[in-house]
């Protein structure tokens, strides 16, 4: 009740939290997954390739994108690989994986998404992402339950928001096999920023999802 009242969220008290009907582990070394994420998912199973897929969940923090594929593709995942920096996310992103007995299709890497590529990662039908994006003044305005317990290194994404996705967008595109896609989830009001982000470099067939409120909340782009 104490760590309640000093503002730390439950999930953190309770040790997890629930995505896609499924139960994962939470603590302050990853972002909490939020419902919104959830639209990301469903955007991606909507366009599953007939043949078995290699996929990049790149800034995993927790690895529930990643994971939650893995679980409802099936068979259909041949490799998933759960990326991120920070080698404290990757821990809870390696438990959550092994607690749902992923380890012969999951793996888990540590890469920088504002630098270039591991060049044994290889291609992928598919890279997924839910990067930082609070902008530097929203991020002197996010609630004391977010800023002063969840890790700032999943949070900032640049003065405009934005730096992740053009990264993303720039160093891990050749990494997208011709006809595979780049999805994306971002912030509110910046659907119009990310899909020109995803035009910029080449993608085409533009989609965009929105959340259960109405919010334009992820985007998907196909590359030639």
């Amino acid at each position: 009740l104490k760590r309640k009242a000093a503002g730390e969220p439950l999930q953190h008290l309770l040790g997890t939290t629930e995505f896609f009907r499924r139960e994962f582990l939470t603590d302050a070394r990853a972002l909490i997954p939020r419902p919104e994420t959830e639209e990301l998912v469903e955007m991606v199973l909507n366009r599953i390739p007939a043949h078995p897929v290699r996929v990049l969940d790149m800034g995993t923090g927790s690895g529930i994108i990643g994971i939650t594929l893995a679980l409802e593709l099936k068979d259909r995942a041949r490799e998933v690989v759960l990326a991120d920096i920070s080698p404290k996310a990757l821990a809870v992103a390696r438990q959550n994986m092994t607690g749902n007995h992923l380890s012969a299709r999951v793996s888990c890497v540590q890469a920088d998404a504002l630098g270039e590529p591991p060049a044994f990662l290889g291609k992928f039908d598919m890279i997924v992402s839910n990067p930082p994006y609070i902008t530097t003044a929203e991020m002197a305005e996010l609630p004391h339950s977010v800023k002063d317990f969840e890790p700032a290194l999943a949070l900032h994404g640049g003065d405009d928001g934005l730096d992740f996705y053009r990264a993303v967008a720039e160093n891990f595109t050749r990494l997208i096999a011709s006809g595979g896609y780049l999805c994306f989830e971002f912030g509110l009001g910046q659907h119009v920023a990310v899909s020109m982000i995803l035009q910029e470099y080449g993608y085409t067939d533009i989609a965009l999802r929105k959340d259960l409120r109405g919010v334009i909340r992820a985007a998907r782009g196909t590359k030639k």
